[in-house]
């Protein structure tokens, strides 16, 4: 949904929302127009009362049957936050308008959210062929901009490259989403203080930059350009989240955690704002809390969303914490038939019972996910390391050496094997393998071995110093 705060905030709507509040209590009916109520339903959603917005435009759809706009906002609620297409699909089939601009786009994010993305583009170009002047123009904006939000940055900068009006500040904020969505954090950043410069009292521009610079990784400067967005607007969801993330970022989980939860008051309980909560509570070490969170978030999805595997790794690790391990496994045992890497949540899990002292019962797991994948490369390489990292030399090196000699192409593993020989006192093993780790990878060359070396040696020296070390042994 659009915000159209400033609008909100003038003295004519407050007025008008006024009227409406005081006749609705009262049960009288008011004449008001199909924009007007649109309106004062936007105000409801955007201020988390969906129960009210949908009230209001319900009415309105009754009153004005076949106008554009309470349809589309109707069909985009079901769209965007029910994920029920059929009956967006029902919703916009009532539009009398068929030629609307607005028409066509709501078509095309259908299919978007289809993952139709080729046929959404391919639509809109029909859409796009017989316009002219400035509708042609808008229209090019707006597609761009709609393929920007649903994240297909290459077609968005097609649409966007179409453009012929620049002067638009459409065009200008267009340009800045995308640079900062195609990775160019710096760029957007310039991009943004020049929007900031033009319209200062931007809750939305001041959110933005706070975007541009937390990826830029200016946390502090993050948080100032939150806190003058948040100040325009408390309610502005997305720059109470910059500030939380940029507070969790500098590590202030208590303050990060105030935020987050005026984000979720605002939201109505979001999966993705309580997921960070509760990772706040794990990162304040406050298991009790966090497991509570991730309960809630659980509720607000469907049981095979794909965010919850992450969820379940989270929460079983949350649980091995509270000294409930198995708990825990039995979470992850749930996103056996989801759409996952089994093996990876075979490996975390083992990692989590041995981390909680389950060596056997982690190990069996481990050994698992191998048989799972059958015996695949990854997967003994990180079961490899997992070994390593728990001081188990015996398992590490066989489960190497058997990597090595079954997969003649697999070169990731060297430099833990050439240190896990070393620690088993094997050293011409431990040469052969220092100097293919240097050959194939020498940053990972770097990373195991540089412990063995004098601070700042260079990794291709490795194998000449290692060699006049191991004369004296």
């Amino acid at each position: 949904m659009s915000r159209n705060t400033n609008y909100f905030n003038s003295k004519g709507f407050k007025l008008m929302l006024r009227d409406y509040e005081e006749a609705e209590k009262a049960g009288v009916p008011i004449i008001l127009s199909s924009e007007d109520f649109n309106d004062i339903a936007e105000y409801y959603y955007d201020n988390g009362d969906v129960k009210h917005a949908l009230k209001v435009i319900d009415n309105t759809i009754k009153l004005y049957p076949g106008v554009i706009g309470p349809l589309l906002f109707r069909a985009r609620i079901e769209l965007l936050d029910n994920n029920d297409i059929d009956k967006a699909k029902y919703y916009i089939e009532q539009i009398e308008d068929k030629t609307d601009l607005d028409y066509y786009y709501i078509v095309a994010e259908i299919m978007m959210n289809q993952g139709k993305f080729d046929e959404a583009d391919y639509y809109l170009e029909e859409c796009y062929a017989p316009l002219e002047g400035d509708e042609k123009a808008y229209f090019e904006i707006d597609v761009a901009t709609i393929f920007t939000e649903y994240n297909d940055i290459q077609k968005g900068t097609k649409w966007f490259k179409r453009c012929s009006n620049k002067d638009l500040i459409e065009y200008k904020e267009l340009e800045a989403k995308i640079t900062m969505a195609s990775g160019d954090f710096q760029k957007s950043q310039t991009l943004f203080e020049n929007l900031v410069e033009k319209d200062p009292f931007s809750s939305d521009y001041w959110s933005s930059l706070a975007s541009s610079q937390f990826f830029n990784n200016n946390i502090e400067d993050s948080i100032s350009s939150s806190e003058y967005s948040i100040a325009i607007d408390p309610s502005n969801t997305i720059a109470l989240l910059n500030k939380a993330n940029g507070l969790y970022g500098l590590g202030n989980y208590s303050e990060a955690l105030k935020y987050y939860e005026r984000c979720n008051s605002i939201s109505k309980r979001d999966f993705n704002v309580e997921m960070l909560i509760a990772s706040c509570y794990l990162s304040m070490e406050m298991f009790d809390k966090a497991e509570e969170r991730f309960r809630k978030a659980e509720c607000l999805v469907e049981p095979d969303d794909y965010r919850l595997v992450d969820m379940y790794k989270e929460w079983s690790y949350c649980l091995g914490r509270l000294g409930r391990v198995k708990e825990g496994i039995a979470l992850l045992e749930r996103t056996r038939d989801m759409d996952c890497d089994y093996d990876e949540i075979l490996l975390y899990g083992g990692m989590l019972l041995m981390g909680c002292g389950y060596y056997d019962e982690g190990k069996d797991l481990l050994l698992q996910a191998l048989c799972y994948t059958k015996n695949s490369p990854r997967t003994m390489h990180k079961i490899s390391l997992t070994f390593y990292e728990l001081g188990d030399m015996n398992l590490t090196y066989n489960l190497m050496t058997l990597l090595f000699k079954h997969y003649k192409d697999w070169h990731e593993g060297y430099g833990c094997l050439a240190s896990c020989c070393y620690e088993m006192q094997k050293y011409d093993e431990c040469l052969k393998y220092i100097k293919r780790a240097v050959k194939y990878s020498p940053e990972e060359a770097k990373q195991m071995l540089e412990r063995l070396f004098p601070e700042g040696t260079d990794p291709k020296d490795y194998y000449k110093i290692m060699k006049n070390m191991l004369k004296n042994k």
